[in-house]
């Protein structure tokens, strides 16, 4: 009798595929989501300043091996995270995380980009490392977007650089609810207030000069 049983429960399932198949019919397309970081940038530089900022080489952020991932990553608990199949970046975060502070950067008053210059034109270099990326999910009355950011600006002095400034700055912002439209947007400001404050540590501290009209 429970052979029986099998051969009844398969038989069904056997033919629905059979059907299926030759059918020809397509199994649904995965739907998934792309979220770019949005930035606040100032206007274009004024390009008719007599000199603008100083040259600046930005060089690709690294990740950390947790969020190495086009997907959006969540941390469950003190040691798991998980991958979002359907909600990803649209660009490798490393490179795209980079970009946007490029832009912000770029746009501000105090640097200009490489470009196709020549090495020794450049005045700083820059980079570092992205310690943190992900949705915190571990309260889940509280849900955060967490962002780290490790970051490395050296000056040129003759044919070498020399560190000048070095620091990891930590972004945690609580969000109203586990959508990754929310998510997104928290990086975002995570990214934006992160590359402010480096910019106004970097003038405090008198390592970085508006160009003189």
């Amino acid at each position: 009798m429970t052979a029986k049983k099998s051969m009844v429960t398969i038989f069904p399932v056997f033919c629905f595929f059979l059907l299926f198949a030759c059918s020809g019919l397509q199994t649904p397309s995965i739907t998934k989501n792309y979220f770019d970081l949005n930035m606040h940038t100032q206007g274009p530089k004024n390009h008719g300043l007599i000199r603008q900022g100083q040259i600046l080489l930005i060089k690709e952020l690294s990740i950390a091996s947790e969020f190495d991932s086009h997907s959006f990553v969540y941390r469950m608990d003190e040691f798991k995270y998980t991958t979002d199949f359907y909600n990803e970046f649209v660009a490798y975060p490393a490179g795209l995380i980079t970009e946007k502070i490029s832009e912000k950067l770029y746009h501000s008053e105090y640097f200009s980009p490489f470009l196709a210059r020549r090495q020794q034109d450049i005045s700083f270099r820059l980079f570092g490392k992205i310690t943190a990326l992900y949705g915190d999910m571990q309260n889940r009355k509280s849900p955060e977007a967490v962002m780290g950011i490790r970051l490395i600006l050296e000056k040129k002095t003759g044919d070498t650089f020399t560190k000048i400034f070095a620091r990891t700055y930590q972004f945690r912002e609580m969000l109203s609810s586990f959508e990754p439209e929310q998510l997104a947007a928290g990086w975002s400001k995570g990214l934006d207030t992160i590359t402010s404050d480096f910019i106004n540590d970097l003038a405090q501290q008198g390592l970085i000069n508006k160009p003189s009209n």
